[in-house]
């Protein structure tokens, strides 16, 4: 039968008592905290200690499976718990006083009992055990730490941890030593949640997060893909464990996540239902053409982060044909600019389906549509209906040179050509991307461009000083109607300097604009003119309206 329960507090005192064991089991994420946490953490303990020597601390949740009598897996609260373990064990090699020593060490490691045939035994099984039981559960083992020979990215962190925690106890004398562990042993507690089927556990840990404590949806997936139910062998559950770590560590948190979302459109190709968690266990895993929880997932989820980072990271999808660095380049500027990830899931359902075969030439079409979308201010909704369409029309094309022509009147570059010449361009949030878009043209391609600007600079200035030149060439008039214009805008490698932004156009170039400017081939052409004239900023404003869409 299983039961479900939770202590409204327990302290670390109670947490790691006699006879109660801890284990982070193979579907968590690795050790992840970094200094700034460790720091945080023990910053707050400290001032909390010297506040209110008596109160309750509240460090955390816990969430546990209780798999046997006083045996637990963590399922929420890895972090907190093992950053706690190894802040003891500073706390008990940094303290002189040999009973205070083995009661701290005691609480980290049961001591083996001869005569009661009790074994000795870590409180917390890590899944880098090696390293834990190095550091944290041996005497003396954080001060046999070398942090310039980690044997894992675990053990770094751990050592990152140790040399946090002693950078901030070396200054404390003994007394005060022994009662800052006091003061964590007895007055810092957790809420506990605990359950005796693993089912009924992560039920618990769906319900904790939507009380809004920073867990991710993606760790329940990882947990429900690599629990018994879904992979019964442990060695093969603990080899597919390995597997999803190696890929979040390939692509980053970041990334990783980002993945799931893009992967979630690309499954269901419908607008969501649920959040994240839910149309994934509802309208993904098990339905028709969706993938089988276990294995089956994770092998998909490898194939599929292996071609984002082709496409979108590594960006060397092409690398083997004669446009690879068309699109490395122009891939770096539509990851780097476009706010919305949404097209991100045509492109990677169409290489699953076609490779890169002509791949550039659907790029092109994808950024067009957004493009458009981008000028429009198209709402949400209405965007994801368009890549929802792209996609049901690469599940059902034969070939790629049948879908890119399929996808032909599903955009319209007018709309952008008109925006470009607009006066207030400027103001379009699409702007910045429109310019890089359009000085990538001049580039030769003999290598990949992989460079952003920093911002955008106005030569005719938004407010040119009374008498200067500037009020002489253009009237009031032209420059309300040019100032914002595409054609008066340069790309920046440098940020801005406002005192120089107003000088006269002669000064401006050359002090100011040169040796900003000489990254990008359109902006340099700027310092050919002697002049900048009304006429000058109406050729470049109808020039780019005319090219940005070419083919690179």
């Amino acid at each position: 039968m299983s039961t479900t329960s939770h202590d409204l507090s327990i302290s670390v005192a109670n947490l790691f008592s006699t006879g109660q064991f801890y284990r982070i089991p193979d579907y968590q994420r690795p050790f992840m905290w970094e200094d700034d946490n460790f720091e945080q953490l023990i910053d707050d303990l400290s001032e909390a200690s010297a506040l209110e020597e008596d109160k309750k601390y509240f460090l955390g949740t816990l969430v546990l499976h209780e798999y046997e009598d006083d045996r637990f897996d963590i399922v929420d609260g890895q972090q907190r718990i093992t950053a706690v373990s190894i802040l003891l064990a500073c706390l008990r090699d940094a303290i002189d006083d040999t009973d205070t020593k083995n009661e701290v060490q005691r609480m980290l490691v049961q001591p083996k009992e001869k005569l009661r045939s009790i074994p000795e035994k870590e409180r917390l099984t890590t899944k880098e055990l090696g390293s834990y039981k190095k550091i944290v559960c041996s005497v003396g083992g954080t001060g046999l730490t070398d942090p310039n020979r980690p044997s894992n990215p675990t053990e770094k962190r751990y050592r990152v941890a140790v040399n946090t925690f002693k950078s901030k106890l070396i200054n404390k004398n003994q007394e005060t030593l022994e009662e800052f562990a006091k003061f964590i042993i007895n007055n810092v507690f957790f809420v506990r949640f605990k359950a005796s089927s693993f089912d009924d556990a992560f039920r618990l840990f769906s319900i904790v997060n939507d009380r809004g404590l920073q867990l991710r949806r993606i760790d329940i997936l990882k947990a429900e893909n690599l629990s018994p139910k879904a992979i019964s062998d442990p060695q093969t559950r603990s080899d597919y464990a390995t597997t999803w770590e190696d890929i979040e560590e390939d692509l980053g948190d970041k990334e990783f996540e980002r993945l799931f979302n893009i992967l979630r459109l690309c499954y269901t190709k419908r607008k969501p239902e649920e959040d994240l968690l839910g149309e994934f266990k509802k309208n993904i895993f098990g339905t028709p053409g969706g993938p089988s929880l276990g294995r089956d997932f994770i092998d998909e989820l490898k194939q599929y982060a292996t071609l984002y980072d082709s496409l979108f990271i590594s960006r060397d999808i092409m690398d083997e044909t004669s446009d690879k660095n068309k699109y490395r380049s122009l891939m770096y500027i539509m990851v780097d600019e476009f706010p919305a990830n949404e097209w991100r899931s045509c492109l990677l359902s169409y290489a699953k389906k076609f490779g890169n075969s002509d791949l550039l030439d659907f790029v092109y079409q994808i950024e067009s549509s957004y493009l458009e979308h981008w000028v429009s201010n198209v709402r949400k909704d209405e965007r994801i209906t368009f890549y929802i369409s792209v996609l049901k029309l690469i599940a059902t094309a034969s070939t790629s040179s049948e879908l890119i022509k399929s996808m032909e009147n599903k955009f319209n570059n007018d709309t952008v050509r008109e925006a470009c010449l607009r006066p207030n361009f400027y103001q379009y949030k699409a702007s910045k991307y429109i310019l890089t878009r359009f000085d990538l043209q001049s580039h030769d391609f003999n290598s990949p461009r992989e460079l952003g600007p920093r911002s955008i600079e106005h030569v005719l200035p938004q407010n040119p000083p009374v008498g200067s030149e500037w009020r002489n060439t253009f009237s009031d008039e032209q420059r309300d109607d040019l100032v914002d214009s595409a054609g008066n805008l340069v790309l920046l490698s440098k940020q801005k300097n406002s005192s120089a932004s107003n000088k006269e156009f002669r000064e401006k170039k050359l002090a100011y604009l040169e040796p900003r400017v000489s990254d990008f081939p359109c902006s340099l052409k700027v310092l050919q003119y002697e002049q900048w004239t009304p006429e000058i900023i109406l050729a470049r404003t109808k020039e780019i309206s005319e090219h940005i869409l070419d083919p690179l």
